[in-house]
């Protein structure tokens, strides 16, 4: 049996985890920086079972140097950037590969499924924790209260990535997994869900996703105090968990509490601009603040004018985190030419995981149901997992979002390998029966559960 991994870049321990799929599987990883990849290979017991090759991911034979490697695969798992999944699944479609990522079902993706059930092959898509384990709990929970002729009324579904409690120990009560760039230009973002019938959108017009307005403050049980944000768009899941009955839904993501005022004072500053501008390059960042908001307050400071732009006070939270991640050093100078990215160098520097600190995971849906003969019930369903010891280790990494990212997927490509999902084909997410309770099982036995309580 043999599988195709693409970019360890993007991969953690679990994410291709030869040791769980088998010792009988062949793993060849094709990544851009191979000296990545090393750690990966170490941590297994069977290395002579795993062979590697540089793969330039920009080029343009980015295809023809994959083509070779997908020949001698059963299945490709894909955990390059999204933008090039298209690339990747053409090449395995045209192999006759399997095809599995923990990437969403794109628009190029959904063209494939014709083709792909023609070929009796598996496209998996969204076989991660989010998306992924949260599509397969809600739509487990879904398809019971269906089965039993009853209607969800009412979805919220949240989750996070967050510092473990005892890792927690900055003021933004947050630490960068991946760059933070992406995670910056969420406060860019619109968002669009469904509440009491009627949909709601949330722009810059109504102040943001990160107003105080849109922000909702609630206690986690077995973590304390958090606070969720929106995402994007909640209305297109109406259509993913088949329930258009439901009148209010919402998908969210976990922060500690303010995380959200701190980056929508960010966003309001204009700081996640992605203008090119060569003349930021070489200045300090307290001058920087000074250049764009001038000097004022009690010092007469880049900070005293910022606050005032802000219309905060100069000891206020938010402007004690700003000058935390470094936002008034007036000797650290940027080395980039966007303001997003001058921003990101900071946070980079010190919102960061130390070798050995953990890492936390929390889930949760709430469904509000109402039954068969009319009455109503709540179905809370939550998951908390936490990262394990040696996590961020030199040689492996046992941390909770490589662990709930990476073994979903690995289940799965092991099913495939094993012939245990005979009859499934096409481009799919994990919410049929035949995937989400498969996964959810084995990730029981793995420690990863959902606690569910009912009302």
């Amino acid at each position: 049996m043999g599988s195709s991994g693409i970019n360890a870049e993007y991969m953690g321990s679990s994410g291709i985890n030869a040791e769980y799929m088998g010792h009988k599987v062949k793993l060849h990883i094709a990544t851009r920086t191979t000296s990545k990849a090393d750690w990966i290979i170490e941590s297994c017991e069977n290395k002579e079972l795993i062979t590697l090759t540089a793969l330039d991911c920009e080029s343009d034979g980015f295809e023809d140097t994959l083509r070779p490697l997908v020949k001698g695969a059963v299945i490709v798992i894909s955990m390059l950037p999204w933008l090039l999944h298209p690339k990747a699944a053409k090449v395995a479609l045209e192999e006759g590969k399997h095809f599995c990522t923990t990437s969403y079902v794109s628009d190029y993706m959904k063209t494939l499924d014709e083709a792909a059930r023609g070929k009796n092959l598996i496209f998996l898509n969204e076989c991660g924790v989010d998306p992924g384990l949260d599509h397969m709990s809600a739509q487990k929970i879904i398809d019971e209260v269906h089965e039993k002729k009853g209607k969800i009324v009412s979805f919220h579904s949240i989750c996070g990535a967050l510092p473990a409690p005892d890792a927690n120990d900055n003021p933004f009560g947050y630490k960068f997994s991946w760059a933070p760039r992406g995670v910056l230009l969420a406060s860019r973002s619109e968002a669009q869900y469904r509440k009491d019938g009627k949909e709601v959108k949330v722009g810059e017009a109504q102040g943001g996703i990160f107003d105080a307005a849109h922000v909702t403050q609630e206690k986690f049980e077995g973590v304390g105090d958090m606070e969720w944000y929106l995402n994007r768009d909640s209305i297109k899941y109406i259509d993913v968990y088949k329930i258009p009955e439901v009148q209010t839904i919402v998908r969210g993501t976990y922060r500690f509490p303010g995380w959200c005022t701190t980056i929508k004072a960010i966003a309001d500053l204009g700081l996640t601009n992605m203008d090119e501008n060569e003349a930021l390059v070489g200045k300090t960042y307290n001058a920087w603040m000074a250049e764009q908001f001038g000097t004022g307050g009690s010092d007469n400071s880049a900070r005293g004018a910022v606050a005032a732009k802000l219309g905060m006070a100069e000891d206020s939270a938010v402007m004690n985190n700003l000058a935390w991640v470094g936002l008034f050093d007036a000797e650290k100078q940027i080395t980039a030419n966007t303001a997003i990215d001058a921003l990101c160098v900071i946070f980079k520097e010190k919102l960061v995981y130390q070798d050995g600190e953990k890492d936390m995971l929390a889930m949760k849906h709430t469904f509000e149901i109402e039954n068969e003969d009319g009455s109503k019930g709540t179905i809370v369903s939550q998951m908390v997992d936490f990262g394990l010891d040696g996590c961020r280790t030199s040689i492996g990494d046992n941390s909770s979002i490589a662990r709930t990212v990476g073994l979903p997927l690995a289940v799965a490509v092991r099913a495939i390998l094993d012939g245990r999902l005979k009859g499934v084909s096409g481009v799919l997410r994990p919410t049929t029966p035949a995937l989400y309770n498969l996964i959810l099982e084995e990730m029981e036995t793995l420690g990863v559960t959902f606690q569910e309580t009912r009302s």
